[in-house]
């Protein structure tokens, strides 16, 4: 009966099976030009294997679902799912980028004069770090408000937000810290079979037990994590964790021996993390100026690591130690916005809400020689250099957006590229590089850890509010400014006339009236009032001074002086005119 059922059942045609096809039939193509008939095309045979694979394009499609659905990422955190993708890629990264072998690591980390200079000043300690002299590091510290980074403390969770994917912790330190669903320990968490959201794993009033990853900035409170980390000088060890790392900067034969070594010490309940502290460490000097701070270093030193007591110097001279390694004009340089390069050209980096961007200028830059590829790549080599010392020296974080110059040759960007990873090996602080875009633009990240340069140096200005403009009720237009045209005549000067008082007048008019009262026929008369006047010269000499400054200031025009010369004489003369008339009547 199943032999009759298989012979009944109707045989389907393969999906790859060509039933019909349809005649290519050629089209006619008039020339609109000269009217003729153009050449047939030749009749393409891709066209009718794409007609042929249709199907099976059709039923490839389901599969397509599938793996669509596959790929579906758990419901749960996002921040747990961005993370764990952010970690692959990296790993995808480090797996296609070429193998660095020890002596190129040792050449790019360790191949510099590296000095700690360590001042302390009132209250406050600063640390430079220089690099053949040249100042690559900066921090500041008060006895007062030291860092957070690094401890543990047992919080409370005082509110959790679902939708935020986080949750506000007290941890005794004023305002409340935020807690991340990525940095949640979730094996310690217990939340069984369920998905990974905060909401499941902690509830306010929970106590957990954080570490501060960031310290306070601004409005916004600390970071923290549950993954509790005790970093020491030559590893960082994880308790509770499952698995064991070893620094990338690392060459593969260093690795590999590390390997061996931790799979027999290492125990089945701990992770560690190997880093690159004394891995080829070079001869670094630390210079102390400060009573306090040189006895704290030393203790710490004796305790942990006794070998590098010889390296530490005191200080002992009058002169400031910064002014002696001239760190205090770097950082006053460090605080522009432009920053020149040895060659000529220079970069301009300016801060924004979002990121920040940095320009590439050729500048005084001209080359020596060569062409336009030359100059600019050795122009943004050099820029690539500089660049990475300015983000360390200003501690800049977050996305960083490089403008280089445009380079046409996929050569000499990524020997530019290149340069900056190099130059990037010696920065502790974690970071992360694109590849440059069409547009000669490299994107790149770096961790923001702690306060910049520019802020510990600076506050907002209080009328602007650091935006660096000022904003007025009504609009602003600024006049153009027009030239001066020829013959224009220039607009009189305001003249300030002097007020002659009553008294004054009074004063003016008895003068005058003795003036004209003195004839020159009568002798006796004129002896008589010179006798008179000689008795009392300083009264009349003072009354006539008084007159005088009363009277209006001359205006300064060169050509009427003559005519108001003349026009003050006659004044006088019209007045004892006038007098003697009423003398005589």
């Amino acid at each position: 009966m199943a032999k009759k059922k298989e012979e009944e059942k109707p045989t389907k045609p393969a999906a790859t099976q060509l039933i019909f096809q349809a005649p290519d039939l050629p089209t006619p193509v008039v020339n609109p030009r000269s009217g003729k008939l153009a050449q047939d095309p030749p009749a393409e045979k891709p066209k009718r294997e794409k007609k042929a694979a249709e199907p099976a394009k059709s039923k490839a499609r389901p599969e397509r679902k599938g793996q669509a659905a596959e790929s579906k990422p758990e419901e749960g955190s996002t921040r747990v799912e961005a993370k764990r993708q952010r970690r692959r890629d990296s790993r995808d990264n480090s797996r296609r980028r070429s193998t660095v072998t020890e002596s190129e690591f040792l050449a790019r980390r360790e191949s510099v004069d590296r000095k700690m200079i360590v001042r302390e000043h009132d209250s406050r300690v600063q640390v430079g770090v220089l690099e053949d002299g040249l100042l690559v590091e900066h921090f500041v510290t008060e006895s007062q408000t030291a860092s957070l980074i690094g401890n543990v403390y047992l919080g409370k969770v005082q509110n959790v937000l679902p939708s935020m994917e986080a949750a506000f912790v007290d941890i005794g330190r004023g305002r409340n810290a935020v807690l991340y669903s990525g940095e949640v320990d979730w094996e310690a968490a217990e939340t069984g079979n369920q998905p990974r959201r905060i909401e499941l794993a902690l509830k306010s009033g929970d106590q957990v037990l954080v570490q501060v990853t960031k310290d306070p900035v601004g409005q916004k409170g600390a970071r923290l994590t549950s993954q509790v980390s005790l970093p020491g000088r030559f590893l960082v060890y994880v308790p509770g964790g499952n698995m064991s790392g070893i620094s990338r900067k690392l060459p593969e034969g260093e690795r590999a021996r590390l390997k061996q070594i931790l799979k027999s010490t290492l125990p089945e309940d701990a992770g560690v993390i190997v880093r690159t502290a004394a891995e080829g460490a070079s001869e670094e000097q630390l210079i102390v100026s400060g009573e306090a701070s040189l006895a704290t270093i030393r203790e710490y030193l004796e305790n942990v690591a006794p070998d590098l007591l010889e390296r530490l110097i005191e200080h002992d001279s009058k002169e400031d130690i910064f002014d002696h390694f001239r760190i205090g004009d770097q950082i006053a340089k460090a605080l522009d916005r432009k920053v020149y390069l040895p060659s000529g050209g220079s970069l301009v980096i300016d801060r924004t809400e979002a990121m920040t961007v940095v320009d590439v200028n050729t500048g005084k830059f001209i080359g020596s020689g060569g062409n336009l590829e030359e100059t600019v790549t050795k122009n943004n080599m050099e820029a690539a250099e500089e660049l990475v010392r300015q983000l360390r020296l200003r501690d800049i974080g977050g996305i960083i957006v490089v403008d280089f110059i445009d380079m046409i040759q996929d050569s000499n960007q990524e020997a530019v590229r290149r340069r900056l990873l190099e130059c990037l090996s010696r920065d502790r602080t974690k970071n992360q590089v694109g590849e440059i875009t069409s547009l000669g633009l490299v994107q790149m990240t770096r961790k923001k850890i702690g306060l910049g340069l520019l802020e510990t140096y600076s506050e907002p200005c209080e009328c602007c509010a650091g935006r660096g403009v000022v904003v007025h009720d009504e609009p602003r237009f600024k006049a153009a400014e027009q030239p001066a045209k020829k013959g224009k005549k220039r607009e009189k000067p305001a003249v300030v006339k002097k007020v002659v008082t009553a008294e004054q007048a009074d004063a003016f008019k008895s003068v005058v009236s003795k003036i004209a009262g003195a004839q020159p026929s009568e002798g006796e008369e004129a002896e008589a009032k010179a006798s008179e006047s000689a008795k009392e010269p300083e009264g009349k000499t003072e009354i006539l001074n008084a007159v005088l400054e009363s009277l209006p200031e001359p205006e300064d025009k060169p050509k009427p002086k003559s005519r108001r010369a003349s026009s003050i004489s006659k004044k006088p003369r019209a007045k004892k005119a006038e007098e003697s008339k009423e003398n005589g009547s």
